[in-house]
């Protein structure tokens, strides 16, 4: 399949991501350029993404993977990005992280939230949507997140979530913000350095549950004070969250 674009033609070789909201592949373009096309289909709630997509906070943000070009086919909306060379989910199922390494990885993810705070809520962050791009962990897929201020239309996908990456204010349907963030920063830095997430369940429901309520256990094997950190970004109550500056600077 090929796609036209103001950049020229490409062609689409490889599919290399799913989700609820678009497909993502690998592809070739004008004087072989390799990237990345991520194809989501026309309908109302796209809008938001398309919005994120062509956001100039997230143009200069730091360790944000780039959206370079936009286009459109007759069913889908096109977004041009550079070609990553891994993502973190499929990285912690390679090996276990040491700490060097997973200090590194929260530092890149710290950053970008740094840079975003106050202006973009992401709303999903999750292994699966940090990338591996020139040597740093950067985020993806904004395709549920929202500008800090904004209120969130009706036709968009504000209730869409990650069940074990989703803060108690999303199971609750309230509002997210920087703090909502700053927990599933938390599930992903507790899942990095224990090997497994703080909360597991048969099914929904039970997930549910333990994100409102349970307290999880700290992370054995690591620095009390940084188990305490990760600890504490997994507190319900949302502005009892650190902020990420607050964390980078511990």
């Amino acid at each position: 399949m090929e796609v036209n674009l103001d950049s020229g033609t490409w062609r689409l070789v490889k599919l290399i991501g799913t989700g609820s909201f678009g497909v993502v592949y690998e592809c070739n373009g004008p004087s072989d350029e390799v990237g990345a096309i991520k194809l989501v289909p026309k309908d109302p709630s796209a809008a938001r993404e398309l919005l994120m997509a062509d956001s100039e906070y997230l143009r200069s943000a730091a360790n944000i993977i780039p959206v370079e070009e936009i286009g459109e086919t007759d069913t889908n909306f096109v977004l041009r990005m550079p070609l990553a060379d891994a993502s973190l989910g499929g990285r912690l199922v390679q090996s276990p992280v040491s700490a060097s390494e997973a200090v590194s990885i929260f530092i890149d993810i710290l950053d970008a939230l740094v840079s975003i705070d106050g202006k973009v809520v992401h709303r999903d962050l999750k292994p699966k949507n940090i990338l591996l791009l020139s040597g740093k962990w950067c985020i993806s897929d904004f395709g549920i997140a929202r500008y800090f201020g904004a209120t969130t239309a009706s036709d968009t996908r504000k209730f869409a979530m990650t069940p074990h990456y989703a803060a108690p204010e999303q199971w609750r349907n309230e509002r997210a913000t920087s703090a909502t963030d700053m927990y599933a920063f938390g599930i992903i830095a507790y899942e990095i350095l224990s090997g497994k997430k703080p909360f597991d369940g048969t099914d929904t429901s039970e997930l549910r549950s333990k994100h409102l309520t349970e307290v999880p256990l700290a992370i054995s094997g690591v620095d009390p004070r940084l188990s305490s950190i990760i600890i504490n970004c997994l507190n319900k109550v949302q502005g009892a969250r650190p902020s990420a500056t607050n964390v980078i600077s511990c």
